[in-house]
């Protein structure tokens, strides 16, 4: 039996275009010319597909067709219009659209579209009628409203948060094997109670008859696996000791994360958190938030550090510092860095000295450019001449910085120091100045508006735009050439070559859990709205150089409301979300002939590719270079890969990302021993080991670095351990315990 088309247009010439196009369809195919007379001919036939203009005279075409699936669910959509908003969009999501085509189209486009919703409707009517799906949208609805209580920092939330303590619900009841359907209602009954339990009026209204009867049941206190995974979770979340004797089953406890490992993903967490509330001016929150790691993690001198700067207490500082001692160099070197930058900040004495220490340890290191960026602060953030030649030594292995975003967190201080430096031409600092001024011009402008700029270093500045090639917009150089000071004014050179202005680099932190930022502002997480249109955002960025079919995007993000309609709707959530304001026309991504693609055009900065890069050159190099690289992959790994999300094209990345970092650490603390640095091997080693207890390699390390400090009985007691931990020794081992033996005689 042939399916019936009707094609829904006041426009003859486009009811005639459609009906040529669609005639390769073998379908029965009608015409329309307004919204009645199309509802009349739906009364009497029932048709397969309808291909609905919005711009219909009297009832419009989105109305018509809310009409039309009203009465006729099932039938199938295209909507045609000469226009394309999100607003619009929205409106045809809401009216039942299936398709949306922008006219002019291309006849293959039109053709693909009905095609598709032919074979949706047919199946559709073919298809018994279930409602198996409000189970699924019950639980994406609390999850979205956890989330967003979560980012609202309700008082009285459990421990790791509302939304992570669903998913941990949700990994013990996979764990356990249990059913989809109980799985799924094991989360709304933890998501639910955990809610219920938080102080005060109740933020959600929840209509406990309209629930599940499964999830009633559980919220009634229900026996059995199910109810054993809610209270266990709901424990956890309360703080509570679940590994009390014979509280809950064994198994069960063995799902659960522990470790440091868990620990770390909570602090980073509260860390990312309390950062962006600092940095939105919400001090009083970020302290309370700070206080909370503090408490759990008393020696991270990472939040000691922002306590102190938020407190404004100095003596935090020396605290901060006294904990990175014990962490290793390269924490201590970097806690030398800050120490020096806040105690400038409070007016505080011995912030040269701190500088001065971070720059001799990074000397240590053999990281030239962090070794000269801790120089260069010591003489234009603390005052304190450098000897001789110093600063342009210094400068020379700036330039040379595998880390960009080093170099752009540090922007303030940096490039008035460096502009107003008289010793600068010749140098290749002007390729920096470039670089900062495409990745966000308006900062550097803003700061010269503020006054913070010397007039040397606006005198530089604009000495050096007569160098570049070109310069991205004019708003720096309408800065300069309004400048009060005359002498500035007139170093501006008259023939500077400005090209289109760029918008402020985007900043993709992918390692850990997702944050974004234009510039120097942070995209907030309820910034994306949906929770589908930031899992898009995180895969387009993280798979920046490959391009992505339109069908292999529903299949992956809209698998179970598979509309092409519905993906553009995403994709225009995706993109406001990502459009830095006052640049109404930029768009990071872009759609042409079908696939979908990262605009590389536009600046930006992963840190997930960052790490990739560093790696494959740390391959490509040996000795001192090889060791800056496989640092700077330690570095950039701040967590892992996309931590808060849960999806099957995340986890190949995050096995890559493991292997990369142990790779990186077997090679510095062997690269470390070589070097008679045993202190830095043994920071290796010890981390290897607290991630995998069973390396016979990573015992060898760290005993040989032990035996190098002439801690010979702490080496002793290593190889007690490892026997405990990996059994029969192999030879490397029994030679290690052989060395340490013969050390002690």
């Amino acid at each position: 039996m042939k399916e019936r088309i009707l094609i829904l247009s006041a426009d003859a010439n486009l009811r005639q275009w459609l009906l040529d196009i669609l005639r390769s369809v073998q379908a029965h195919l009608d015409t329309a010319a307004n919204g009645a007379a199309g509802l009349a001919m739906l009364a009497e036939k029932d048709f397969d597909l309808v291909l609905v203009d919005v711009d219909l005279p009297g009832l419009d075409g989105l109305e018509t067709l809310s009409r039309i699936k009203s009465h006729a669910g099932r039938t199938g959509s295209v909507v045609l219009a000469r226009k394309q908003s999100e607003e619009l969009l929205l409106r045809a999501m809401r009216s039942g659209g299936g398709d949306f085509l922008r006219i002019p189209c291309n006849p293959d486009e039109v053709l693909k579209a009905a095609e598709r919703q032919l074979r949706l409707s047919v199946g559709q009517r073919q298809a018994p009628d279930r409602n198996d799906g409000s189970r699924k949208t019950l639980v994406r609805a609390f999850q979205a409203i956890c989330l967003s209580l979560d980012l609202q920092t309700v008082p009285g939330r459990p421990l790791l948060g509302l939304q992570p303590l669903g998913l941990l619900a949700r990994q013990v009841a996979l764990g356990l094997k249990l059913s989809q359907t109980a799985v799924e209602e094991v989360q709304l009954a933890t998501w639910i109670q955990a809610i219920c339990e938080l102080p005060g009026e109740a933020s959600v209204l929840i209509d406990w008859e309209e629930l599940p009867a499964g999830v009633q049941a559980l919220l009634e206190g229900g026996e059995g696996p199910a109810a054993e995974v809610v209270k266990l979770s709901l424990a956890l979340g309360r703080g509570e000791d679940i590994y009390e004797k014979d509280r809950f089953p064994a198994d069960y406890l063995e799902l659960i994360p522990k470790g440091p490992q868990f620990k770390q993903v909570q602090r980073r967490a509260q860390i990312s958190r309390a950062r962006a509330l600092q940095g939105s001016g919400q001090a009083m929150e970020a302290i309370h938030l700070f206080e909370q790691v503090h408490k759990a993690d008393p020696g991270s001198p990472e939040v000691l550090m922002a306590l102190a700067r938020l407190h404004q207490r100095p003596e935090m500082v020396q605290q901060a510092l006294n904990c990175s001692q014990k962490l290793g160099a390269w924490i201590t070197a970097e806690t030398c860095f800050e120490a020096g930058l806040v105690l400038q900040e409070l007016n505080a004495p011995g912030a040269d000295n701190q500088f001065l220490r971070s720059s001799r340890l990074y000397g240590d290191l053999r990281s030239r450019h962090r070794q000269a960026l801790a120089a260069l602060a010591q003489e234009w953030v603390a005052g304190s001449k450098l000897p001789g030649d110093g600063v342009r030594a210094a400068i020379e292995d700036l330039c040379e910085c595998p880390e960009p975003e080093l170099l752009s967190a540090q922007l303030d201080w940096l490039a008035p120091g460096l502009l107003a430096y008289s010793g600068l031409e010749g140098t290749q600092a002007p390729r920096l100045v470039q670089r900062w001024l495409e990745e966000d011009s308006s900062r550097i402008a803003q700061e010269i508006r503020r006054g913070n700029w010397s007039l040397e270093a606006r005198k530089g500045l604009a000495r050096v735009l007569g160098g570049l090639p070109w310069v991205a917009g004019r708003e720096v150089l309408e800065v300069l050439e309004k400048d009060h000071s005359e002498e500035v004014r007139a170093a501006v050179p008259a023939d500077i070559h400005v090209g289109s202005a760029l918008p402020p680099i985007l900043r993709v932190h992918a390692l850990g859990p997702l944050e974004v930022y234009q510039g120097r502002r942070r995209l907030p997480s309820n910034a994306w709205r949906t929770q589908r249109a930031r899992q898009l955002v995180a895969y387009l960025v993280t798979n920046w150089q490959e391009t992505h079919s339109e069908d292999a995007l529903i299949e992956r993000f809209l698998p179970d409301s598979p509309s092409p309609l519905r993906l553009q709707q995403l994709l225009e959530v995706a993109r406001a979300s990502l459009r830095p304001a006052g640049w109404p026309d930029v768009n990071y991504l872009l759609w042409e002939a079908g696939t979908l693609r990262f605009n590389l055009q536009l600046p930006r900065w992963v840190d997930a590719e960052q790490l990739d890069q560093s790696f494959a050159r740390a391959k490509q190099c040996q000795g001192d270079q090889a060791a800056d690289h496989y640092r700077r992959v330690l570095a950039v790994a701040g967590g892992e890969f996309l931590e808060d999300f849960e999806a099957d094209w995340v986890l190949p990345r995050r096995v890559r990302l493991r292997e990369q970092l142990v790779t990186a650490r077997f090679w510095l603390a062997r690269w470390s021993l070589e070097r008679s640095r045993p202190t830095e091997a043994l920071e290796h080693a010890q981390f290897l080991l607290e991630n995998d207890s069973g390396s016979e390699e990573a015992w060898v390390l760290s005993m040989d670095s032990l035996l190098a400090l002439n801690r010979i009985e702490e080496a002793l007691r290593t190889s007690e351990r490892a026997r405990k931990a990996i059994g029969e020794p192999g030879p490397l081992l029994k030679e290690a315990h052989r060395r340490a033996v013969a050390s002690l005689a």
